[in-house]
């Protein structure tokens, strides 16, 4: 589902509630619009959407009211309330609106990948909207029933291509920052899925609900599972297409910004400025691949460790190929290898004791047993141990111990110009009433470096 680019779907947030809340307002709407008394004296739409108010927020409970949920019920919640009120449904402002409201109760979400891209989808869709309300419709009138049907049909797949193609590159950016992860042929699996989840799958699992009293739900459910069975068959058989997702190596913020910014400025600003927009985000993209990448990382458990070895690929300790944070070293390093293939590598001489590596011209240590650190405290240049190093140990430039990690966290180690630059989570979060704060060193230099041991106050 992830590699088709169909992983949203599973997401209970915007998608889900559209769908649901499209549904009852739909339903309720038709319904009303059959009895003439009620559709020619009263508000109809209103009280409509007032009903998919009501079960917008039933859903909202019975989902588990996951933060992606909150956000999708929000920003539903607005629409609906601005059709009661005789205001505009689709705008700009009821985004802005959203987001505030969502950002009052959640700060936090901003940095969340959920958030960026559900706002970076919903931003871009609205400004298509705006974009295309002002164009005049082509008068149908003298025109047979069956060019009717085939052109309805044919603005179906036309808006159902488009909008999965602007959603998916206002996201894309998202992906690539967070996930590392590119796919390719998500046009293709929304084209397909899109019909089965909002025609099938989304439709009986309400009405599953609405049968439950009556001991019915048996009858919608067999219909969803059809449904779901084909929606796992298009995510399997489009991921099996070749070249259907690309590992990209990490974006620096800078970036990102301007990929981010160019496209605000896309569809937030009117007239000929508009397009300056395209020039922030080719800069962007330009300068998306040269981010520093790591030559040495260290797990903050330091059960795991990596070194970039003279091909230019990350070589993983081995037996650290399980761990989670060396799988995401490779990902984003953009390194389609298997972690087990990358931990097969020669670059570790390893025994009962420990490991040793090389960084450059420097010898690296990494031990699991403290009878090693005798030796390995005078000849190793950089020493990682998975235990409390002794204090004598002066001979390493850079010594990394379980304090150093329960300290700092992670580490990073780049090498500049035969220099060793170093970097910390512990550092990059900067000081926090809740974290201990230690002094990170910044860099060595090239010869013998003077000794820097850090996690010490």
């Amino acid at each position: 589902m992830r590699d088709s680019g169909l992983a949203h779907i599973l997401s209970i947030s915007g998608l889900h509630m559209m769908l649901m809340a499209g549904t009852v307002f739909w339903a309720l709407r038709a319904l009303l619009a059959s009895i003439p008394a009620l559709a020619l004296r009263f508000p109809i739409k209103k009280w409509a959407a007032a009903a998919s108010l009501a079960a917008a927020l039933f859903y909202l409970a019975i989902s588990g009211a996951a933060l992606p949920t909150i956000r999708a019920w929000i920003m539903m919640s607005i629409v609906l309330l601005a059709v009661i009120l005789d205001r505009p449904a689709i705008t700009m402002r009821n985004v802005a609106l959203a987001a505030l409201a969502i950002l009052i109760v959640a700060p936090e979400s901003v940095f969340d990948p959920s958030f960026e891209m559900s706002f970076a989808a919903v931003i871009a869709l609205v400004a298509l909207y705006e974009a295309m309300a002002g164009r005049k419709r082509p008068e149908l009138d003298d025109v047979s029933l069956t060019w009717r049907t085939l052109r309805f049909a044919w603005l179906a797949i036309w808006a159902a291509g488009v909008t999965t193609t602007v959603a998916g590159l206002a996201t894309a950016p998202f992906a690539a920052y967070h996930f590392h992860r590119v796919s390719y042929y998500g046009l293709a699996a929304n084209l397909l899925a899109a019909p089965i989840v909002g025609l099938l799958v989304m439709p009986m699992a309400l009405l599953s609900v609405v049968a439950m009293p009556l001991h019915l739900e048996h009858v919608p459910l067999l219909v969803m599972g059809v449904g779901l069975d084909a929606l796992v068959w298009v995510g399997e058989t489009v991921a099996a297409w070749p070249g259907a997702i690309s590992i990209v190596p990490s974006m620096s913020g800078t970036s990102l910004f301007l990929i981010v910014a160019g496209g605000l400025w896309l569809c937030l600003v009117h007239g000929a400025l508009r397009q300056a927009g395209w020039a922030a985000i080719a800069l962007g993209l330009f300068t998306a691949g040269t981010a520093p990448r790591p030559d040495l990382l260290i797990e903050r458990e330091g059960k795991a460790m990596a070194v970039r070895g003279e091909d230019g690929l990350l070589a993983l300790l081995p037996g650290s190929h399980k761990n989670y944070s060396a799988q995401k070293w490779l990902e984003a390093d953009g390194d389609a290898r298997d972690p087990a293939l990358a931990a097969q590598s020669e670059s570790f001489t390893c025994d009962s004791l420990g490991c040793l590596t090389a960084l450059g011209t420097r010898r690296v240590a990494f031990l699991t047993d403290p009878a090693a650190a005798e030796e390995d405290c005078r000849s190793a240049d950089i020493l990682i141990a998975q235990f409390y190093a002794p204090k004598i140990c002066a001979g390493p430039a850079v010594v990394v111990d379980r304090r150093s990690l329960r300290d700092n966290g992670a580490y990073a180690l780049y090498l500049v110009d035969g220099s060793l630059r170093i970097e910390t989570v512990g550092e990059v979060r900067g000081r926090r009433p809740w974290a201990v704060t230690t002094v990170a060193q910044e860099s060595l230099g090239s010869g013998r470096p003077d000794r820097v041991r850090l996690g010490k106050k």
